[in-house]
This record gives C-alpha cells, structure tokens and sequence, in this order.
C-alpha cells in the first residue's frame, strides 16, 4: 500500500527525514492554515493554528507523550534553546491568549492584540523550533532560501521587521505588519478560488493584455494626478510586475533629500498599503529606493 505525502502549498522544501518525526508534518500544515487565516484577517485563529504548530514540532522533536500539557512542552523546549531566548512572561502571554480562544472563543479587541502576539512570540518561536532542532530554516539565510516560499519568506520578515520597529507606538494597531503577507497568500491561491469560466477569461485576457493595460494605465494616471500629490512608481513585491506599485512620497523628508513612503497601491494585483502603516511601504520598496534615489531627487529638482 501506498502511503501519500502530506499535502503543502507554500514550501519549496521541508526538513530532513520529516515523515520520520512525527507530527512534524501537522506542525508545517498548522503553519500554512495560520497564513490562510492571515488572508482573512482572522488573527486570533490563526495565532491557535501557530499554537498547533509550536505545539506539534515540540512533540516532533523530544517524542514525549502525546497528551502533554502545552506549557511543559514551552519549557522544555526553552530550556532546550538556551540562555535568554524567550521570556516566560512572553511564552505565558501567548499561552494564556491561545488557552483563551480555545475556550472561550474571541472578540474583535483579540485580533490586534494576537496580531502582536503571533509577531512578537509566535512565528519567531516556531521558526526557533524548526531551526534548534530540526536543522531548517523557514528564512532565506546569507546566501540560501528557506523552507518557504521565497516571497512568502520575504513577507514574513518584513511583517517581524517592521514590529521591531514600531512594536512600543501606542495606540497602534500592528496587524498591519501583516498586509503583504497576507496579499501575498491571497494572490497565490487566487486560481483556486475561481470557477473554470473566470480563469479561461483571465487567461484570454492575458494573452492579449489590452483592457487590463489600459485599465492600470488609468488608475496609475489617477493616483500620479490627482490621488497622491507627489509620488514614484516601483516594482511590487507581490505580483512582481515592472512599476505598477504607485507610492506617495512623504514631502517634508523629500525637502531634507530623505526619501519616505507614506501610502501605496499596486495597479497590478491590488495590494494596499494605507497612509497609517509606518514603515512598512518604506521595507517593502527598500532596495529600489536605493537605486532611483539620484534619478528621483533629479525628478523632484532636489540635488
């Protein structure tokens, strides 16, 4: 008898021997419903499904009863990384929130504070976990890709970067972090979504491309004329397509020759980045600042 692998939509890799530590496999499945619930904004389900995840690579790697409690399985497996790798207090906090939704389901109030739950403990512990002891990394390194999908893996970083960054602004809401990588799941499944008819049609769009230049092209002379009062066009990050990510420049660091990102929208595939997000269009067009800075500035008559 055949025995199938499991099923995995956003890894180009998995660990070493995975079938053989078991339940590694429902620990990366786990990883990917949390993202899917990302797509839908559900935060406080998919900080359970991370939860599950954690849970399971433990199981996975010290092979202890199947019934133990999550929060000996936190502290064996702290213990296990070392000296200052996460705080008890940050590991009950993430414990208690997942303990509370299970039992008690959640409210609207829970999905911001799980969103900062899920950066700040969540997805950094469970990619502590594959790493320590599994050997795998979920994060390109210098020169290698990790286990996701390259942009997915781009995504989450910068998602965990940008927290870092704003994680002690009051009265933010840093689910935000997260609008990339969400978008980034949504336009990966997007074919799955449609019937066969809506796919023929886009496919027969693309091959001629016409209506759907023209639209862009309209809505990319709208934002440059009369949405955003001063802007740039770069490459997305999402889609990848050539300029169609139209972001508004920040006015008083252009006066300084600082180059700032305030708001942006992709022509292309949609992705959003409202005005009340700091930095985050700033790490999505990072490198490519880098690049136009001189042309820009030129642009703008600053030199």
């Amino acid at each position: 008898m055949t025995v199938e692998k499991p099923e995995l939509i956003f890894f180009r890799d998995t660990p070493k021997n995975w079938l053989d530590h078991s339940p590694l496999a429902s620990s990366l499945q786990s990883l990917e419903t949390s993202f899917l619930l990302l797509a839908m904004r559900r935060y406080a389900s998919a900080l359970v499904t991370c939860a599950s995840a954690i849970e399971n690579s433990i199981k996975a790697a010290f092979k202890g009863p199947r019934r133990t409690r999550l929060v000996t399985l936190l502290n064996q497996a702290n213990s296990a990384f070392g000296p200052n790798a996460f705080s008890e207090e940050s590991l009950d906090e993430f414990r208690g929130m997942r303990n509370a939704i299970t039992h008690h389901g959640f409210s609207g109030s829970d999905e911001e504070r799980s969103a900062s739950l899920l950066l700040r403990t969540g997805y950094p512990l469970l990619e502590h976990c594959y790493r320590s002891f599994f050997d795998y990394n979920l994060k390109r390194g210098m020169a290698e890709y990790g286990g996701l999908l390259p942009n997915l893996d781009r995504h989450l970083q910068l998602a965990e970067d940008v927290y870092l960054k704003v994680k002690d602004t009051p009265r933010l809401d840093h689910s935000y972090c997260f609008i990339p990588l969400g978008h980034e799941v949504r336009w990966i499944i997007q074919n799955s979504m449609l019937s066969s008819w809506q796919v023929e049609v886009l496919q027969n769009e693309e091959s001629t491309g016409d209506q759907s230049w023209a639209f862009q092209e309209a809505y990319k002379n709208q934002l440059l004329r009369e949405s955003f009062a001063n802007a740039w066009e770069f490459d997305c990050s999402v889609c990848g397509h050539y300029e169609t990510f139209i972001c508004e420049l920040n006015d008083v660091a252009l006066e300084n020759k600082d180059i700032r990102l305030k708001r942006a929208v992709c022509v292309q595939c949609g992705l959003l980045i409202p005005k009340s997000c700091p930095f985050l269009v700033d790490e999505l067009c990072k490198g490519q600042v880098d690049k136009v800075r001189p042309r820009l500035l030129k642009e703008f008559g600053i030199e």
